[in-house]
């Protein structure tokens, strides 16, 4: 026979007992929580923070040197089709080879237009084939009787010349001499004897233009006395103030050449001979001059010449071994491609 015990609670025990039992759920509570955030942190490593050694002090550091600024590469070579010249510009720039019937008859012969000698560092420029009318211009009143009569005359075949006048830096180089009466290494050199040209030419292996080659190339297809205003294209007498100048300030003539006119007094590998033009037949095809004389032909006037001296046409003869400062002989050297 089973037994019943009815045990009867008071409100106060009720209380207590529920008291009791929320007190122990928030232990276990709190238990549990606390076990979850310490899961938590070791879970994340990013927030485990480990003490960490001391460490030495570290040597000042050498300040780095500044970066190198890598320069611009260089334009590959152009090829060159002579073993003594590098190529500056294979085709006539239209902006100074203004003749248009010149700039088309230069880019025909396939040679480059601009080059520059690898020995002296002489520029020039190519003269193409081409005939003109040599001798007095129509309408010029300064010219001698040496000038007469104008002949026709053809240049058969291309060649190059120095598009300026040869300068001192570049005589020096040669020879290791100036005899020249003003000193700048980009003045003309001045006060040459033949003999001394001569002397340079076999050093670089130049050649003298001839008067015809010479006239040609100053006219640059101009049948006028001059190819621009004297007081802008040439320094002579009436603008120099008794001294030559530098060269290619001045404006350069319709194929790219300057100083043709003024500057420099030019040699020219012919002899002089005052009546040979009246020797000579029209149309004539790369005339030499004269085959013997004493004198030699000069062109282009200088700075110390009055200004009909500074004429395409204007021929003066001089003696080889001259050496004086009044006309300040320079040369402008060519070459055969």
């Amino acid at each position: 026979m089973i037994h019943l015990k009815v045990v009867t609670l008071n409100q106060s025990s009720i209380f207590l007992m529920n008291s009791s039992l929320c007190q122990k759920s928030r232990i276990v509570f709190l238990f549990v929580a606390v076990a979850m955030s310490s899961c938590s942190k070791e879970a994340d490593p990013a927030k485990v923070v480990e003490p960490s050694a001391p460490s030495a002090p570290s040597a000042p550091s050498a300040p780095s040197a500044p970066s190198a600024v890598a320069a611009p590469a260089a334009p590959p070579a152009i090829p060159s089709p002579f073993e003594w010249a590098d190529v500056i510009e294979p085709n006539p720039d239209p902006k100074i080879v203004t003749d248009a019937d010149a700039l088309q008859r230069i880019i025909a012969t396939g040679l480059p237009w601009k080059i520059r000698d690898k020995k002296s560092g002489i520029e020039l420029l190519l003269v193409p084939s081409g005939t003109f009318t040599m001798g007095l211009s129509v309408g010029d009143i300064d010219g001698q009787n040496s000038e007469k009569p104008a002949h026709q005359v053809s240049i058969t075949k291309a060649f190059y010349l120095g598009r300026t006048e040869v300068t001192q830096l570049q005589w020096e180089r040669q020879l290791n001499s100036n005899p020249s009466s003003f000193f700048d290494p980009q003045l003309p050199v001045q006060r040459v004897e033949f003999g001394d040209v001569t002397r340079f030419l076999d050093a670089t292996g130049f050649r003298l233009p001839t008067e015809a080659e010479w006239e040609y190339a100053c006219r640059a297809g101009s049948d006028q006395a001059r190819y621009g205003d004297l007081e802008i294209i040439a320094r002579y007498q009436g603008n120099s103030k008794s001294q030559p100048g530098i060269v290619g300030q001045r404006p350069a003539n319709e194929w790219g050449f300057h100083d043709m006119l003024g500057n420099a007094m030019e040699w020219c590998s012919d002899y002089f001979q005052a009546d040979y033009y009246s020797q000579c037949k029209s149309e004539a095809k790369d005339p030499m001059g004269p085959s013997q004389g004493k004198i030699r032909v000069t062109r282009g006037g200088s700075w110390a010449g009055i200004a009909k001296m500074s004429r395409a046409s204007y021929r003066y003869g001089v003696a080889p071994d001259y050496r004086g400062d009044f006309l300040g002989d320079g040369l402008r050297v060519a070459r055969n491609p």
